[in-house]
């Protein structure tokens, strides 16, 4: 099957603003087939996606949702689909708010890929999981293939973000146990653990987001052993903020931040894959 095959679909939550500005406590998590809003911690919609809708990314006021695929934006407005969860993969792809793909990102050898996320200089790093064997693939923002590190620390890692200003990786380590988030420093050629956050030992951590604005760090938290699937934030220190819990609570997979000027209306609109069928014809999982 074709890596456009398996993009499956993409969902745009439009926020249409008033004229104020200004952050909004605005949360969503995702769960397979339903995209859950908090609005100041409280849950405040919910909306059915009919499709699967594990993972989302933010980007200009709205809310982008992929299939199995990672995705993520970046600071320059570019959004990033890294390959299918679980399978082997050929490519990840580069590409702007219309659709216009802009780089392909071939990965060299592996598979298992989870997590995509670029920094400041637009280099792109994917993260290949694995029980205690976790390494970081970096490419250039050309393409080109710089190297893969071995990610110490890090037990599984199931998705990540990146702190652009900062120069920071985090990961969302699965059986991390109390140290579920793990830091590291990419301001050099290769990334070097920093430091962890203290997290519950009983959280099975998927989805991560870093939030510019605040440098907060949200995690969503399956439920698997915790039987509490949530969404939980964190401080730049480490300090527990807030948990989210839907009304009727499934499997979380995803966690996005998101400031926005103050929503009047919210509308569900979708988008199909066809842009990208022309530019990946003939690229294989």
């Amino acid at each position: 099957m074709s890596m456009t095959g398996r993009l499956v679909f993409a969902f745009f939550v439009g926020l249409v603003a008033r004229a104020a500005c200004g952050q909004s406590p605005v949360v969503f998590l995702s769960e397979a087939s339903r995209i859950i809003r908090f609005d100041a911690g409280a849950e405040s919609s919910s909306s059915v996606v009919h499709e699967n809708a594990y993972f989302m990314t933010a980007l200009n006021g709205s809310l982008i949702v992929a299939g199995t695929n990672y995705i993520e934006t970046d600071s320059k407005g570019n959004i990033y689909l890294g390959p299918p969860r679980g399978l082997r993969p050929t490519a990840a792809v580069r590409f702007t708010a219309d659709g216009s793909v802009t780089q392909t990102f071939n990965v060299p050898y592996g598979s298992g890929f989870n997590g995509i996320d670029a920094d400041a200089d637009g280099n792109v790093y994917l993260l290949q999981s694995g029980y205690l064997n976790n390494y970081l693939y970096k490419f250039a923002p050309d393409g080109t293939f710089l190297n893969h590190t071995l990610l110490s620390f890090v037990v599984s890692g199931n998705d990540i973000a990146i702190d652009e200003v900062g120069k920071r990786l985090f990961v969302a380590d699965e059986f991390g146990g109390n140290q579920g988030i793990k830091i590291f420093d990419i301001s050099g050629a290769t990334p070097t653990y920093m430091s962890s956050i203290t997290t519950p030992d009983n959280s099975n951590y998927f989805g991560i987001d870093y939030a510019e604005e605040s440098g907060d760090v949200l995690v969503a938290d399956l439920g698997y052993l915790s039987h509490d699937p949530r969404g939980v934030e964190y401080s730049p220190n480490g300090t527990l903020l807030r948990e989210y819990r839907a009304f009727n609570q499934g499997t979380v997979f995803d966690i996005v931040a998101m400031r926005v000027p103050e929503p009047s209306t919210a509308a569900l609109l979708v988008i199909g894959c066809a842009v990208f069928a022309r530019r990946l014809a003939g690229r294989r999982c």
